[in-house]
């Protein structure tokens, strides 16, 4: 009996802990503006990126040319696959702790792998409650970086 009662208390508090873990992951949904870097080769500054997060995915979009952009990842490790003028970009995210990661693959439509096919993306909410992006590797378009997109919410 005693043995019962301890199993079932050592269960509740895997359980509890559990869902205090996922209570505490950041939703990162929302309108935000990019605030650094500032430099117009990655994207000006005040560009606003929207950010939908449920449960099973998130997915990010921006304003541009031909109706905006849409990526959408599974944040069940699952990947999804979109496509934006031509190119397929397949996308996954797990947790790490508080921190969601991306990994993002791109190919052509033919197929072939785009300059840079992987790059990962680390997602947090800093201190100020500004959206960091850690990315790796750095974006090709500019000398040396960036690695590292901030974004404010709107």
């Amino acid at each position: 009996m005693a043995a019962m009662k301890n199993g079932a208390l050592a269960l509740a508090v895997v359980v509890g802990s559990l869902a205090a873990t996922q209570s505490q992951r950041p939703d990162f949904s929302g309108t935000w503006l990019l605030v650094a870097p500032a430099e117009a080769a990655v994207r000006p500054a005040g560009q606003e990126e929207t950010i939908t997060q449920t449960e099973t995915t998130i997915t990010f979009g921006h304003p541009s040319e031909g109706g905006g952009h849409q990526l959408t990842c599974g944040l069940d490790g699952q990947w999804r696959e979109s496509r934006i003028a031509g190119t397929r970009l397949s996308c996954r995210a797990t947790w790490k702790d508080r921190t969601l990661v991306l990994v993002e693959r791109t190919a052509t439509d033919s197929g072939a792998a785009s300059a840079g096919a992987e790059r990962t993306k680390r997602l947090h909410i800093d201190e100020n409650g500004s959206l960091v992006m850690d990315i790796e590797p750095p974006i090709a378009n500019l000398p040396g970086g960036p690695a590292k997109l901030v974004w404010r919410k709107r």
